[in-house]
């Protein structure tokens, strides 16, 4: 017999693995559903440029980045 549940029935994240995600690396996020490594590669790249030209220096300082940061 198959189980025909959706994963999310399966399991439900705990109170505790919900709120560690949100310390999860911006960079993992980005880059979680990419499986081509040259896709990878280039997103990596271009990350590290984008947050040359906006001064970044810290990876969660990149969840500020709005529409308007990009299109500048």
């Amino acid at each position: 017999m198959i189980d025909t549940l959706p994963i999310l029935e399966k399991r439900a994240l705990s109170a505790q693995e919900f709120h560690a995600l949100k310390a999860m690396p911006p960079e993992l996020e980005w880059y979680a559903n990419i499986r081509s490594e040259k896709t990878r590669r280039a997103y990596r790249n271009d990350v590290k440029e984008l947050s040359r030209f906006l001064g970044i220096t810290e990876p969660e300082e990149m969840r500020m980045v709005t529409r308007a940061h990009m299109l500048a």
